[in-house]
């Protein structure tokens, strides 16, 4: 399983993450099911985007073997974890073979599997270009040159619904054309003149009252140093 850990997760910080994920193991245990509990940072958004459509779009293009660094890498990892569940191989082995199924083209093909299987349209996966586009897209710019080494994933996704990508109410509709795309992200030094957080806003609103979260000190910090905090990706195996 997958136990996040950080600003977006459900747990805040790494020993209570730890505290939940060795519960987690030995409840499956108990049960008689060898389990497994890998601790994933979600002290920034994975991947770069932050939205349905987006969201979708991206985890085609990470089975396609061309998605960002940091989803791939949790994608292996985890797919390796369940194949070493099953003794499919030593858990190196598995995640080489993890790692095959997206390189042949296995991976991508049985999401199509599963999708059509629900009556889904699996030429909107082939052609993510036929989702519906934003009627506006509009750019953030870093205010300085520096590092951007801190975010906070909870007001990330919170911003998001605010453009429309989720619900504040069960009766609000879903703009699922709406969300963020990260040019950027934490410990990464990045120049004033670039844009560093370029987002797509719903196209029902208006473009500067939905931007200001984005300004906001407590989701983006720029430490404008040479020196600058990493979070360490954490694994736990209990068996």
């Amino acid at each position: 399983m997958d136990v996040k850990t950080g600003s977006g997760a459900f747990m805040k910080t790494l020993e209570d993450s730890i505290a939940l994920a060795k519960e987690m193991v030995s409840i499956g245990e108990h049960v008689g099911r060898r389990t497994v509990a890998l601790i994933t940072d979600m002290d920034r958004p994975l991947g770069c985007a932050i939205g349905n459509a987006l969201e979708v779009r991206e985890a085609c293009e990470t089975l396609r073997g061309n998605g960002p660094e940091d989803l791939t890498e949790v994608c292996v990892e985890l797919a390796a974890n369940m194949l070493w569940l099953a003794e499919k191989g030593e858990l190196a082995q598995c995640r080489d073979l993890a790692k095959q199924q997206i390189e042949n083209g296995r991976a991508f093909a049985k999401l199509k599997e599963m999708v059509q299987a629900q009556g889904g349209d699996v030429r909107m996966l082939e052609d993510p270009a036929q989702f519906t586009q934003p009627k506006v897209c509009y750019e953030v710019p870093a205010p300085r040159d520096g590092f951007l080494y801190t975010m906070n994933t909870e007001l990330c996704g919170i911003a998001s619904v605010e453009l429309g990508a989720g619900r504040e109410r069960k009766e609000d509709p879903i703009d699922f054309s709406a969300g963020i795309v990260l040019r950027k992200k934490s410990v990464i030094l990045f120049r004033r003149v670039r844009s560093w957080l370029p987002f797509i806003l719903r196209k029902r609103r208006n473009v500067g009252s939905q931007s200001r979260p984005f300004y906001r000190p407590s989701v983006f910090r720029i430490k404008c140093r040479n020196r600058c905090l990493l979070f360490m990706h954490v694994s736990v195996q209990t068996v």
